[in-house]
């Protein structure tokens, strides 16, 4: 099987791969993903998506792969590597790509010479999570306005993530639920947030702000779905972070490693980012 680009047609079939490993992926998400970037996969005869991967450019300067799947009855056979080649050809050599590693696909990606370069964690909690003795709220944390907001929101973001990411952002900003931005007494925007209601989870992030305090607030203050739990995978080093959300009711569940090629340590940043928009996007 030879890899092939795949569009918007191909949604409903990425869809059915994902849950076939038991991702949650849906309609919104995976219009996200081919909107910001270009989705790569294999067919079987019968039409059927049985491999994806994403690569999402961010400016000229990084870039991130993610949806790496392979349907199991199609391991095996180098459709990870051929996806992976084909996402990486796509930017220039000099450019850092980064991923969030699963245990079945670290090996591969080292054997093509990515590097551990850190971790997020990821905590899940129930929908009511915040109980009064944790609950922040803040004046100072208000609704994005799209017109006035959105440069600012993008100089902030580049200068925490360490790469332009206006095309990804405009297009997570309009798939959220939520989106409320942080301001100081003058008025300049200091953080923000985006809570994204999936099929499974109300996911947080990216979060950026100067401080936890401040991370925390807008995470207490974004519209979460009834029903449904929610989830935030936050940067390994954002330790406080992580002692207030556990606090507030969020457990820990796995830590997987994040690994870069071209470089062996994660773009320069500001340290304001507290957690990443997902992992498929970083």
């Amino acid at each position: 099987m030879i890899p092939q680009k795949l569009t918007h047609q191909d949604i409903d079939g990425i869809i059915r791969l994902s849950q076939s490993v038991g991702w949650d992926y849906d309609q919104a998400e995976v219009t996200t993903i081919l909107n910001s970037g270009k989705v790569f996969g294999h067919k079987n005869k019968a039409g059927e998506v049985v491999a994806s991967a994403a690569i999402i450019p961010y400016g000229e300067r990084v870039a991130s792969i993610g949806m790496v799947i392979v349907h199991e009855k199609y391991r095996g056979k180098g459709l990870a590597m051929a996806l992976m080649k084909e996402c990486i050809g796509q930017v220039d050599e000099q450019t850092i790509i980064q991923l969030i590693a699963t245990a079945y696909g670290q090996p591969l990606y080292e054997k093509i010479g990515f590097q551990m370069a850190g971790a997020v964690k990821k905590l899940i909690a129930p929908t009511h999570f915040l109980n009064d003795h944790t609950l922040i709220f803040s004046p100072q944390v208000v609704p994005y306005q799209q017109e006035k907001d959105f440069q600012e929101v993008i100089a902030l973001d580049e200068r925490a993530f360490g790469a332009n990411r206006t095309q990804f952002l405009s297009e997570r900003i309009k798939q959220s639920k939520d989106c409320l931005v942080l301001k100081n007494k003058e008025g300049k925007i200091t953080g923000y947030g985006l809570s994204i209601f999936g099929p499974v989870y109300t996911i947080l992030g990216p979060i950026v702000a100067p401080d936890t305090q401040s991370a925390f607030q807008i995470i207490s203050q974004l519209k979460k779905r009834e029903g449904k739990g929610v989830r935030i995978d936050i940067l390994a080093q954002q330790g406080e972070l992580q002692e207030l959300l556990v606090a507030a009711g969020f457990e820990l569940i796995n830590e997987p490693p994040m690994m870069m090629l071209h470089s062996n340590s994660i773009p320069s940043r500001t340290n304001q980012l507290f957690a990443i928009a997902s992992q498929a996007f970083g």
